[in-house]
């Protein structure tokens, strides 16, 4: 997966210091018919620093989260850091998982 683009449309709600969250996949995983599959999100904000767990609904990426740190953007349009996900299939892969730098942004 090195080098691809993960796009997601999520809604995401902030409640104080937490934050969730619901939408979908725009093109991951994009070589399996349900590649326009669910996404849940769940996060902590504190001041402008926010850790974050997304959940995808497939099985076979729905096994770990994506848990991402990073920081909120002064005007609250944008969430930006580092994400990173165990092996999906520790069984019969045993990868080290994979990571990476992502970035949220306010469309609307």
């Amino acid at each position: 997966a090195q080098g691809c683009e993960i796009r997601v449309r999520v809604r995401i709600g902030f409640y104080g210091d937490s934050l969730e969250g619901a939408g979908r996949a725009i093109n991951f995983p994009a070589d399996m018919p349900e590649s326009d599959t669910e996404v849940t999100l769940s996060g902590m904000l504190d001041g402008d620093a926010v850790s974050l767990q997304m959940w995808f609904a497939n099985a076979l990426i729905g096994r770990e989260a994506f848990v991402s740190t990073g920081v909120l953007s002064s005007d609250g349009r944008e969430m930006a850091g580092d994400w990173s996900a165990g092996c999906f299939n520790p069984e019969t892969c045993g990868c080290a998982g994979a990571g990476g730098a992502f970035l949220l942004k306010r469309i609307d």
